[in-house]
């Protein structure tokens, strides 16, 4: 071998730690990023006293016992809420947990550790709840009270002791605010994200499935839905909250949609509601997403130009520029959520989502659902035809559910991110922290641009976005 191929392997073997080098950096980089990310979201707190949803225990009652049995958790019945022999009054129901790390305080700081959880697996296809289970982890996590049957057992809240079960309480006992829906397992407060994520579940057509369901078991008894069933107690809670008007409406969804997104669904049109439209956020979080459309579109060309597969191209400053005064532009309209029953309105929507898939997965078999696809997917987009559409179970779903689901969470994603971002701030690769962000999140807004094509026909890395954006069905 002459010397021409010894200093022509060296030159490739030194490119080849140098691209490596420059991988390690952009790594670190970015789990360094997340870092932050995650140390300024955990600044933000709830507000002091959370006025709950009404019989919010009720409801997710059964989605917790679920939780507990997937984890090995198990309930002792042993005298659960009976009368004691002598006085009459109720005891309590005690459980144990077969995990040493659940629920129990840390030695030193007092706090509580959190459960590890695991979804239903495919090889339990008895469980349908995976979604339900993800989303109940999303917003909250349960304390190491168990919510009793009887709603008479006395419950604490912050300031006081509750003797009625279906009443609001300051601070639930069963519950906390507290979600897994970031990089970290401390998500404490309600964000805009997050009413975003109603929104499509919304759209998707949740409420009208349980509505139609609930009206069935109320009046209608075309589907055999026995009383004796544990989930005919929800669905009686539910019919109960709607009837004293503690339900989550559409009247209250949509006047926050329209105060803080200047979105409706097709319900909300009808109500013609006098609110405050903020256009000023529907406008500018799609345009958001256009102009992180074409940075990636310029940074491909980029990259094609130069040929080389290990360099990240070099976007245009002026699309940078845009979506850094774009960022700007979606915090400050971020403010309505913070005045009126946005916050409440989210969070009574939020609980009401897992619910009513709970109750629409459990019962599904009573719908002519089969279990040939057990999939949270199947089963909704099977339960929108039988229930509000008056159709049979599709063959094949129509990804409706999944289509929304994906627009959900991917918006709540960028959005939670935008909220701490520090869009000047930068790092070991030399370049700025937002477009460290812009790279790590490409598959998000990518998957964001399909699905919401998918439901309302508008592509949002169109040229003429804003005419689209308005003859699309979120907006006024």
């Amino acid at each position: 071998m002459d010397d021409k191929s010894d200093t022509t392997i060296v030159n490739l073997m030194n490119k080849i730690i140098e691209v490596m080098d420059t991988q390690s950096s952009i790594i670190k980089s970015k789990n360094n990023l997340i870092n932050k990310l995650n140390a300024a979201i955990d600044k933000y707190q709830a507000p002091e006293h959370i006025v709950f949803p009404n019989c919010m225990d009720v409801f997710l009652r059964e989605v917790l016992k679920n939780i507990l049995n997937v984890n090995g958790f198990k309930v002792q019945d042993a005298g659960y809420a009976r009368p004691k022999p002598n006085d009459g009054e109720q005891s309590k129901i005690e459980f144990k947990v077969q995990d040493a790390g659940y629920a129990r305080p840390k030695p030193n700081d007092g706090e509580q550790s959190k459960i590890e959880y695991k979804g239903p697996s495919e090889s339990n296809p008895s469980q349908a709840v995976s979604h339900t289970l993800d989303f109940f982890y999303e917003y909250f996590r349960h304390t190491d009270k168990f919510p009793p049957r009887d709603s008479t057992v006395q419950r604490q809240s912050k300031d006081s002791t509750v003797d009625k079960g279906c009443c609001c309480l300051l601070e639930s006992s069963l519950y906390q605010l507290d979600g897994t829906r970031k990089y970290t397992y401390s998500v404490k407060t309600l964000f805009l994200g997050d009413l975003v994520w109603l929104f499509y579940m919304d759209r998707m057509g949740i409420f009208k499935i349980i509505t139609a369901l609930l009206d069935d078991f109320k009046t209608r008894g075309k589907y055999a839905l026995e009383n004796s069933d544990p989930n005919s107690v929800i669905m009686e809670a539910m019919i109960r909250e709607i009837n004293s008007g503690n339900a989550s409406t559409a009247r209250d969804r949509n006047s926050s949609y329209l105060r803080c997104l200047g979105w409706v669904t097709d319900l909300g049109r009808k109500l013609n509601l006098e609110t405050q439209v903020n256009q000023e956020f529907g406008t500018n979080f799609h345009k958001f997403i256009q102009h992180a459309l074409q940075y990636y579109n310029a940074r491909r060309l980029a990259i094609a130009i130069k040929s080389t597969a290990q360099s990240d191209g070099t976007a245009s400053a002026a699309t940078l520029e845009s979506i850094r005064q774009i960022r700007n532009s979606i915090k400050n309209a971020k403010e309505p959520f913070e005045y009126g029953r946005t916050f409440y309105n989210v969070l009574n929507g939020i609980v009401w989502v897992i619910a009513s898939i709970y109750v629409v997965e459990e019962i599904r078999s009573k719908l002519g659902i089969t279990d040939e696809n057990k999939k949270t997917g199947h089963i909704m987009d099977s339960a929108y035809a039988v229930l509000v559409e008056n159709k049979p179970p599709p063959t094949l779903t129509s990804n409706r559910y999944t289509n929304h689901l994906t627009c959900a969470k991917n918006a709540r994603r960028v959005l939670l991110d935008l909220e701490v971002l520090d869009i000047d701030g930068t790092n070991a690769t030399g370049r700025t922290d937002l477009e460290l962000w812009l790279d790590e999140m490409e598959s998000v807004i990518e998957g964001y641009r399909t699905a919401y094509r998918n439901i309302t026909g508008v592509d949002l890395g169109s040229a003429n976005i804003n005419e689209q954006v308005q003859i699309s069905s979120l907006t006024v």
